[in-house]
């Protein structure tokens, strides 16, 4: 018998900070940051609010209470 070890496995969240080429950021949270990077490679292009956008480049951010991930959009 196969155990289903991912649905029992906790990941910790991770903030990720999309920036919008017009200035703004939008703030989401994922479980696992590790999916969301491998879907980035797989694809050319971000849909955010029924806009489409290239991601520029990706950034680990580290400061004095967390780790996060920036996503550069264009």
């Amino acid at each position: 018998m196969l155990l289903n070890l991912s649905s029992r496995m906790r990941y910790p969240t991770t903030k990720i900070y999309w920036l919008l080429p017009d200035a703004r950021t939008i703030e989401s949270t994922v479980s696992d940051v590790d999916y969301l990077l491998l879907l980035l490679k797989l694809v050319d292009t971000v849909s955010i609010n029924a806009n489409t956008y290239h991601v520029l480049h990706t950034e680990l951010v580290i400061d004095s209470e967390a780790v996060s991930i920036s996503i550069s959009l264009q």
